[in-house]
């Protein structure tokens, strides 16, 4: 009901149950996406406009299908044209810490050949329950993985999707002070590539 009430309104914001990589949600953020990608295309301007950053949650359960890496690939491939680089994506990927091996390694394999694309992140951006996909100051898609284990036992996604300008802005900001901090006197957030965790 809330998502036919958002598709009649000129709300930037569209609701969904399930994570974001299943077929029906991925379509909703496709549709908000491609209006973008094409007024990017269309543009005279240089290539390389922004990251896409996908931040994955501290969720054992996120990521394990196989749709997870089929939209990557779809990701990676509307990245670019044969012309330009509309967008650069890159994930963040939950670790403790800087000599997390055991979490790099398995990330690693469960990456595959978007291993290279692929940081490893302190644990706990807000709060470690949330996921967020941000095309720099178009869209953002905000994923909460509710845990109630008395009741479920696997954690639940809901999230949304919006173009509002201040609500990407204000998202994205969030995402550079966390990216661009540290936990810790000399441990910076982000802990470099997975290979280098590793090593």
């Amino acid at each position: 009901l809330a998502r036919k009430q958002e598709e009649h309104t000129s709300s930037h914001r569209t609701s969904f149950l399930g994570p974001i990589y299943i077929e029906e949600n991925w379509e909703l953020l496709q549709k908000r996406l491609t209006p973008i990608l094409v007024k990017r295309i269309e543009d005279k301007s240089e290539d390389g406009q922004g990251f896409f950053t996908w931040i994955a949650p501290s969720d054992p359960y996120w990521g394990k299908s196989q749709l997870f890496l089929s939209r990557l690939s779809n990701l990676f491939s509307r990245a670019e044209t044969k012309k330009k680089r509309l967008f650069r994506p890159i994930i963040y990927l939950p670790v403790r810490d800087q000599n997390d091996y055991r979490s790099a390694t398995q990330w690693e394999y469960e990456m595959g050949k978007y291993k290279e694309h692929a940081r490893g992140l302190v644990e706990g951006f807000l709060g470690g329950n949330v996921e967020v996909l941000c095309l720099e100051e178009e869209l953002v898609a905000i994923i909460y993985h509710v845990s109630h284990p008395e009741s479920l036992p696997v954690s639940f996604p809901l999230g949304y999707i919006s173009t509002d300008k201040n609500t990407v802005k204000l998202i994205n900001q969030h995402i550079k002070d966390y990216i661009g901090g540290s936990s810790a006197l000399d441990k910076p957030n982000v802990c470099g590539r997975l290979s280098e965790i590793r090593n």
